[in-house]
């Protein structure tokens, strides 16, 4: 069963501190968005293609869909690192669903820090893969020295 949908709220510490788990996004990946992704780097899709699966960078970027869904970004945002763990490759046209919760803020050198861990789940509810995703949602204001 999915977890009930949480009102959109603005992305900052209070408001990470208050939220555990996030809403869901269900989608369904598209091979096209991932070869043009791929392409865009300048990476071969051949090996993903002829086995049917899906890159994993491709399928990271699903983080945006899931912040998106649940938070309203009052200040810029800066990726700072994800770690995925594979389970199982998410095959062409498998319907998936991201799910999300928050598992820790921090401050480091003046910027608020979040982690958040994602878990992809196919139609059976079964876990596909599982990351953490780690970004600035408070960026440090930097000061102009006058000359």
């Amino acid at each position: 069963m999915e977890p009930e949908w949480p009102e959109v709220k603005p992305l900052i510490g209070a408001t990470l501190i208050a939220t555990e788990r996030l809403g869901s996004v269900s989608v369904t990946p598209e091979e096209s968005e991932m070869v043009e992704y791929l392409d865009a780097l300048g990476l071969d899709s051949s090996y993903y293609v002829d086995r049917g699966i899906f890159h994993l960078g491709y399928l990271a970027r699903m983080y945006v869909l899931l912040v998106h869904a649940n938070f309203v970004r009052v200040g810029p945002g800066i990726h700072a690192g994800t770690d995925i763990q594979v389970i199982r490759p998410i095959t062409f046209g498998e319907s998936t669903t991201v799910r999300g919760r928050v598992d820790r803020i921090f401050r480091r050198k003046g910027q608020g820090f979040w982690a958040f861990e994602l878990e992809w789940v196919d139609e059976n509810d079964s876990t596909c893969l599982w990351a953490t995703h780690t970004a600035v949602y408070d960026v440090k204001k930097k000061t102009i020295r006058a000359a």
